[in-house]
């Protein structure tokens, strides 16, 4: 069977159990995207190796054996965050975004969007950047432009039915104006203040760093927390685990 070396940058994602021992490696990588790998028990074991170190950007040797099937061979790291093994509340928030980062689709073509998303994110968990960032801002940020990124997010800017002002948010309709709203059942729809659409729309047109900079009043700066991970749970049509261990966390400051 012919081989090929082939070198991925990228992020472990999870671990998943195959075999005796052996594991599945979830990687979110700059050149292909979501990829799963094959590692066996002696590589697995070894503490080398960096993908075993939680949030760690690394260089991936791997092997393809055909019929697309990968084989860890060996890993450097790049860039590490221990920072977040520090803080609760930081680790719970890095590990829920890598777990939404499983929901990465196939096939995309803007596959180092997503990582650069990912790492830029974990990295200002970290405060070296910016301190005291507020852990939900990045949150909030991570979600819109993800969802952004997967085309699941509607125009911030106009009624997705009549192109009038938008002033609610329907899951599966988008943004919508009031009259057009009237139109939907009241328990489906969720009022968004202008403040709320201002972040929203900053989040949609700021590239890097600058996304993560806005002002917003504390109510509305909740409510939109609340809405995005509503909205990302329906879109992904899953209950993330991870959530649930951050705001567990957050509730109790």
């Amino acid at each position: 069977m012919s081989r090929e070396f082939v070198q991925l940058h990228g992020i472990l994602l999870k671990i998943i159990p195959y075999a005796e021992n052996d594991s599945l490696l979830q990687l979110l990588t700059a050149e292909k995207g979501k990829v799963i790998i094959f590692a066996k028990k002696s590589s697995s074991n070894n503490k080398s190796n960096s993908y075993s170190q939680p949030f760690a950007y690394s260089k991936f040797e791997l092997i393809s054996r055909g019929h697309g099937m990968m084989v860890y061979s060996g890993s450097q790291m790049i860039e590490y965050f221990p920072e977040l093994r520090q803080s609760p509340y930081a680790m719970a928030a890095g590990e829920y975004l890598c777990e939404v980062s499983t929901f990465v689709p196939e096939n995309i073509d803007n596959p180092n969007e997503y990582l650069s998303l990912l790492l830029n994110s974990l990295y200002l968990l970290t405060g070296r950047k910016i301190k005291n960032i507020d852990i939900n801002v990045i949150k909030l940020v991570f979600e819109i432009a993800f969802l952004q990124l997967s085309g699941l997010m509607p125009n911030p800017k106009e009624c997705s039915s009549c192109g009038g002002k938008p002033e609610f948010w329907h899951f599966d309709e988008g943004f919508l104006c009031d009259n057009c709203a009237e139109k939907l059942h009241f328990s489906e729809i969720h009022k968004v203040d202008k403040n709320m659409f201002a972040a929203i729309d900053h989040i949609m047109t700021v590239n890097g760093v600058r996304r993560y900079s806005f002002t917003m009043n504390s109510d509305s700066l909740k409510s939109l927390i609340y809405l995005s991970e509503q909205y990302m749970k329906y879109r992904l049509e899953a209950e993330l685990k991870t959530l649930n261990v951050y705001k567990s966390l957050i509730d109790r400051v």
